[in-house]
């Protein structure tokens, strides 16, 4: 779709508006003290990179081991990249725009702390660094989604290895992260082969200044917005990779966003068991896609009377 959209004329000089598509969600219960439904609106996403270690060793039999085994080296390795998170990259991305967006709705001690980042960044980072789902948006993840090694209970394996899935903040690279994991390993024995590796993308522009993120916005609020109870609508980093990086060369404006609801407890459902959606969320959702066209339609028309 993207090779025949990029062959197409559109507008003035061949570029979208924006892009829209799937991507972070409607959030509840995962910042301390904010009772505010916070929606983020993806203005930029994580790379994605695998790297498989590898391990030889001389073959032999169980009952007279050579220590450690492939097993064995590759356990400690596998050990030291979980027990040692990447760097934190806080205020190098767009986590800033997010905490920004949610600082006036938090009780005083956390307002102060928020509005003073210069000054409290350290103790930020740390309170970030408490929960998965918010340590997520100020540094490169790590996980260890396979591992194989050895054949035959008796016989000392040959061969281990492992893949390690990254998905890469804003400011780091494939090649920062290839380096760090060596660093941290630090066994000249384990041999890395990158198996996937996609950048992070570009931070598309955000604010009521940008005719996208203003339209994308105010949709949200039209169709999410409760009684007594203000959504919140913020900037933020899209943790996985979409499709969107396909279009990069249709505009600069692309934007990750599920009109959805998610609560603290729906996370480890995510492509696990009883994965599912509420009722009521899904007739939002299509409410949010029918205004969006709507008001997209509705505010082109009235710049172009402007104009």
């Amino acid at each position: 779709i993207a090779r025949y959209l990029s062959q197409q004329p559109f507008g003035d000089n061949g570029q979208f508006e924006f892009v829209l598509d799937e991507g972070t969600v409607i959030v509840e219960g995962v910042f301390p003290t904010l009772n505010n439904p916070l929606a983020i609106i993806g203005v930029a996403e994580k790379g994605y990179m695998s790297v498989e270690y590898r391990i030889s060793m001389p073959p032999g039999h169980s009952s007279m081991p050579a220590a450690p085994t492939a097993i064995g080296i590759l356990a400690r390795a596998v050990d030291k990249l979980e027990s040692t998170p990447q760097p934190s990259q806080f205020g190098r991305g767009p986590e800033l725009g997010l905490l920004h967006g949610i600082t006036p709705y938090l009780n005083f001690p956390l307002r102060l702390v928020l509005s003073n980042i210069w000054l409290f960044g350290p103790i930020i980072e740390s309170m970030l660094s408490r929960k998965p789902a918010t340590d997520a948006f100020q540094r490169t993840t790590t996980a260890v989604t396979l591992i194989s090694g050895g054949e035959k209970e008796n016989v000392l394996p040959t061969s281990a290895s492992a893949t390690v899935n990254h998905r890469t903040h804003t400011a780091d690279s494939c090649q920062k992260i290839l380096e760090n994991n060596r660093r941290i390993i630090n066994d000249d024995r384990l041999v890395p082969q990158i198996k996937t590796c996609s950048e992070p993308s570009p931070i598309s522009p955000y604010g009521k200044h940008i005719y996208a993120y203003r339209i994308l916005e105010q949709t949200i609020r039209q169709t999410f917005e409760r009684d007594r109870q203000p959504i919140i609508v913020a900037p933020g980093l899209m943790l996985a990779a979409t499709d969107s990086r396909s279009y990069t060369n249709l505009t600069k404006n692309l934007y990750r966003y599920s009109p959805f609801v998610y609560g603290d407890d729906d996370y480890g459902r995510l492509h696990g068991d009883n994965e599912r959606i509420r009722h009521s969320d899904m007739q939002r959702g299509l409410n949010f896609y029918f205004h969006l066209i709507v008001n997209n339609q509705l505010e082109s028309i009235s710049e172009k009377k402007l104009n």
